[in-house]
């Protein structure tokens, strides 16, 4: 019964528990007579349960009370200046016990939020129809998807704790300079288009962003990759390209019959 009545109550309750938290500074109770004295509703409304001394001691991290810690004491008792100095260092330990077990909570949350959050983001890189990958400062893969792999034509193994210029020599050459840029200036490279022979021998085409990878406002951690295949886009442009020529070179030959033929006529 002593438990379901104190388990929770308002700062603003004329306690000795709610008054050290509320102001800040311990109360001392040495007997019953001074808990009579200073508060009087609690002789009917709460008994001593044999208690003949109390205090409240607030529980302070730095200028900030977290909480307060009651006391109980069998016999009355003086509360002489040891004894007070003794009972802060307690509230002390408290306090820092508190905080402990509040910063471990939190960790604790903030680590299955970010589990989750990385969970959904593999599900999003994963399954993403573009290629995406993460390079850090040294311009090694620390994640890759496998659409971007397959277009680079290795697993995603191969290219994880790997340097660019070591999986791919020529291509690192065109590319290192952009990313040194992001890094450097933490401004993106959008839309540029970058052709490469593949096995087959055909040429490959991909449209390929760069943007700076960072925490909140911290500093430039890597850089993140966007590739877009256009091959067969590019494709068709040059076959468009190239029939409209064919069409040009037949109407220019069309013209040329059609003056010699007015030529003999005449």
């Amino acid at each position: 019964e002593v438990r379901a009545s104190w388990a929770r109550f308002p700062l603003a309750t004329a306690t000795p528990l709610a008054d050290a938290a509320r102001r800040g500074d311990p109360i001392w109770l040495a007997s019953p007579a001074d808990r009579d004295r200073e508060y009087p509703h609690l002789t009917h409304e709460h008994p001593t349960y044999g208690a003949r001394a109390w205090a409240a001691l607030p529980l302070r991290l730095d200028q900030q009370v977290i909480g307060a810690l009651g006391l109980t004491f069998a016999t009355e008792r003086a509360f002489e200046l040891d004894d007070r100095t003794s009972l802060m260092t307690i509230a002390g330990l408290g306090a820092q016990a508190m905080e402990r077990a509040r910063l471990s909570t939190a960790e604790r949350a903030a680590l299955n939020a970010a589990d989750e959050a990385l969970a959904m983001l593999d599900m999003v890189v994963d399954s993403a129809p573009i290629g995406m990958a993460y390079v850090d400062h040294e311009f090694r893969y620390r994640r890759i998807n496998p659409q971007l792999a397959a277009m680079n034509g290795l697993p995603v193994a191969d290219h994880l704790g790997r340097r660019a210029r070591d999986l791919f020599p020529n291509g690192a050459r065109a590319w290192e300079p952009h990313w040194r840029r992001v890094i450097e200036t933490g401004e993106p490279v959008t839309g540029m288009v970058m052709s490469a022979p593949v096995p087959s021998g055909e040429i490959y085409h991909a449209q390929v962003d760069f943007y700076p990878v960072r925490v909140g406002d911290g500093p430039v951690l890597g850089v993140g990759i966007l590739v877009v295949d256009i091959t067969e886009q590019r494709r068709g442009e040059e076959e468009r390209a190239r029939l409209l020529a064919v069409a040009e070179a037949a109407r220019a030959a069309a013209e040329e019959a059609q003056a010699r033929a007015e030529e003999a006529l005449q």
